[in-house]
């Protein structure tokens, strides 16, 4: 992608819906994957563990440590990781939690606003701006929230707003995609209204990114929908 608002590169990445999922041994295979990228920061759209999943909560929160440790993490939660002593213990490793926050951050010469969104149910009057300013058109400005609002995103204008939620649909085939898209089944043929299940859209001109996300919920199948850390470039144009 290219930006008037950048003078450098950037290069960042989103991982979400872990749901509790190792990839190699404590994670090693996942985070080799992040280090080979080497982001500026990473985007972390909620739901890495399942709710009252124990031992799914201390994998995210492991995971989570190690990249703390070696990168800036913001995170957004989503329906299953919202508990206030997870929050307090992954914001003690480092980790900034954006709940309504917006964390303001240099990378080399350009300045990105990074505003984080709990919300995962919306009213039909649900408007940004009861919460934030206008965005600085200045800046590069990335929205995170765990379920697309498209309307009230586009509305608000980031310069992208990343989410998941939809895990892809966890089971796609070819020609229908996916198998089932905001508890419809067989969206394809039976949703009514525009479908954001997976990959970049633009809405009013605003770039929106749904990541298929890493785990799965509440059945642990993916097909033809492979696991996803999604990667962005951003280039001054």
């Amino acid at each position: 992608m290219e930006s008037s608002s950048v003078n450098d590169e950037l290069t960042f990445i989103e991982i979400c819906d872990l749901h509790g999922r190792t990839f190699g041994k404590n994670n090693k295979t996942l985070i080799d994957r992040i280090d080979k990228i080497d982001p500026d920061f990473i985007c972390v759209t909620g739901d890495v563990f399942t709710r009252n999943d124990e031992q799914g909560r201390a994998i995210a929160e492991d995971l989570l440590e190690i990249l703390a440790q070696r990168y800036r993490v913001f995170f957004v939660r989503g329906e299953h990781d919202g508990d206030k002593s997870f929050l307090n213990h992954i914001e003690n490793c480092g980790v900034q939690v954006l709940a309504y926050d917006k964390q303001e951050i240099t990378v080399k010469n350009t300045t990105v606003d990074i505003y984080g969104v709990s919300t995962v149910n919306y009213s039909e009057s649900y408007n940004l701006f009861n919460e934030f300013e206008k965005p600085d058109e200045g800046h590069y400005n990335i929205l995170m929230a765990h379920v697309l609002n498209p309307k009230a995103f586009a509305d608000f204008g980031a310069d992208l707003t990343l989410s998941g939620d939809t895990h892809g649909g966890q089971v796609r085939l070819p020609v229908i995609g996916p198998l089932i898209y905001d508890g419809i089944w067989f969206p394809k043929y039976n949703y009514q209204g525009d479908m954001y299940d997976k990959g970049l859209y633009e809405v009013d001109g605003v770039k929106m990114f749904v990541s298929s996300g890493l785990g799965s919920y509440p059945y642990p199948v993916r097909f033809f929908n492979r696991p996803e850390i999604a990667v962005f470039r951003v280039k001054p144009n």
